[in-house]
């Protein structure tokens, strides 16, 4: 086996989500969108995207970034030096303050409000697309063929839907 079979690139046409398990699942319900937006809105770290059950579409980035963003923010803290020097009577106090402690907060607002807008909108979207890849079923006449793989052999899968 080669190296290179190993490390493939991502596919830059990725196939089209799959309609049927789309139209399958359920939408995300009123309370669970209100109570993940509240979350997620005051806690943040994608946890109501967690909530929401979209945390692996959206909700890891915003926990890996705010977390950064804080990590920033401490290690500036921690990073900040003190000089004294004195000439005579005169002495003179200065305070080095790393970039991190601008970079981190400003990293963290960005992703914040990032997430309060995705955290409302994105449950919207997927019931959008719950709601669209229904009709698509229904406007196909509700006949589907898949293959399909068992313990027991292998075959196509006939489904008819009225």
């Amino acid at each position: 086996m080669h190296a290179e079979e190993n490390y493939a690139a991502p596919d830059p046409f990725p196939a089209p989500v799959d309609e049927t398990a789309q139209a399958d699942s359920s939408p995300i319900s009123t309370n669970r969108r209100v109570i993940a937006g509240i979350t997620g809105t005051v806690v943040g770290f994608g946890t109501g995207h967690a909530i929401a059950g979209i945390y692996d579409h959206h909700g890891s980035v915003f926990t890996v970034g705010e977390l950064a963003g804080v990590g920033l923010f401490l290690y500036g803290l921690s990073s900040r030096s003190t000089d004294l020097s004195c000439a005579g009577d005169t002495c003179l106090v200065t305070e080095r303050v790393s970039l991190a402690v601008v970079t981190g907060p400003v990293l963290f607002g960005i992703l914040k409000i990032w997430e309060i807008v995705d955290v409302w909108a994105h449950p919207l979207a997927v019931n959008e697309g719950i709601e669209k890849a229904r009709k698509l079923r229904q406007e196909r006449g509700g006949v589907s063929v898949q293959p399909w793989v068992g313990p027991g052999g292998a075959g196509l899968r006939l489904g008819m839907e009225f």
